[in-house]
C-alpha cells in the first residue's frame, strides 16, 4: 500500500498510476477516487484516459486533506476500469500531518503562555518589594515617634 504524508488544509499530495494495457487495441480507461469525508481527489490529466494496445500511461491522482482533518492515517480507494468492468481496486494511504497554521498557532500560545507566567512572577515579585518598603517605611517612622 502507497502512503504519502498530506498536510491537513494544504494542497495535497499526488500518487502515481501506471495503467498498461496489454491487449491489441486501444482501450478506454476510467480513474476514479474514492476518497472518505476527510478530503478529496482529483485526476490529471483526466480520470478517463486512452491506452493504445501494448502502450502504457500514467494517471496523477492529487489528494487533498480538509483543514479540520485531524492528523493520522487515512485510506482512499482508486478504481480503474475499463468498458464498465473494475480492471483494477487500489488502496492507498495518506498519512495526515497538521496544517502549519496549526503548528504555528500551538508555537504562538505557547509562548504567549511563558510571557504571560514571566509578567506574573514579575508583578508578584513588584508586589513583595513595595510591600517590604512599605513595612520598613512605617517600621522607621514608629522609631522616630519622640513624646515630649
Amino acid at each position: 500500500m502507497q502512503t504519502q504524508e498530506v498536510q491537513a488544509g494544504g494542497k495535497g499530495s499526488i500518487y502515481p498510476i501506471t495503467i498498461t494495457n496489454d491487449g491489441g487495441s486501444a482501450a478506454s480507461i476510467q480513474v476514479n477516487p474514492v476518497v472518505g469525508d476527510w478530503g478529496s481527489a482529483t485526476v490529471s490529466p483526466s480520470n478517463v484516459l486512452v491506452v493504445d494496445g501494448g502502450q502504457s500511461t500514467t494517471a496523477y491522482v492529487q489528494v487533498a486533506a480538509d483543514a479540520e482533518t485531524q492528523p493520522g492515517q487515512a485510506i482512499f480507494a482508486v478504481t480503474v476500469s475499463s468498458g464498465g468492468e473494475v480492471v483494477e481496486q487500489l488502496t492507498l494511504s495518506a498519512d495526515i500531518v497538521a496544517s502549519e497554521s496549526e503548528s504555528e498557532a500551538s508555537g504562538l500560545q505557547g509562548t504567549l503562555e511563558v510571557v504571560l507566567v514571566v509578567i506574573l512572577i514579575l508583578l508578584v515579585l513588584l508586589g513583595l518589594i513595595v510591600g517590604f518598603r512599605k513595612l520598613a517605611t512605617d517600621e522607621s517612622e514608629e522609631d522616630d515617634d519622640s513624646y515630649y
